[in-house]
């Protein structure tokens, strides 16, 4: 049972099947968010894109294939660990105090 079905005027046909996630908010209501979508009666795939609050209109967005987002996923598993969290660490990386090396570690 699909979450959304619309049919755009002179537009596609879309059915959102699965809501994955909400990755951001804007003031004026609409989300960019993940989810499953299937266009046209074709198979569903995973859309990121922005949507307005009742999911009437959307934004650009890139619609990925399974086997997509599966390399998608691998490409930031790889990454991840080189994202600076909001004190500028990487993720996994202990704060030491400058001049101050970990246990084993040589500065």
């Amino acid at each position: 049972m699909a979450y959304i079905s619309f049919v755009a005027e002179c537009g596609p046909i879309y059915d959102i099947k699965k809501r994955l996630g909400v990755v951001s908010r804007s003031r004026n209501g609409w989300t960019k968010e993940l989810n499953l979508v299937a266009w046209n009666d074709g198979e569903p795939r995973y859309e990121l894109r922005s949507w307005s609050p009742d999911h009437s209109r959307m934004g650009k967005g890139i619609s990925l294939s399974v086997a997509e987002m599966g390399s998608l996923l691998g490409i930031l598993g790889d990454v991840i660990g080189s994202i600076p969290d909001e004190q500028g660490s990487l993720a996994g990386e202990e704060n030491v105090p400058a001049g101050q090396a970990l246990a084993g570690q040589v500065l």
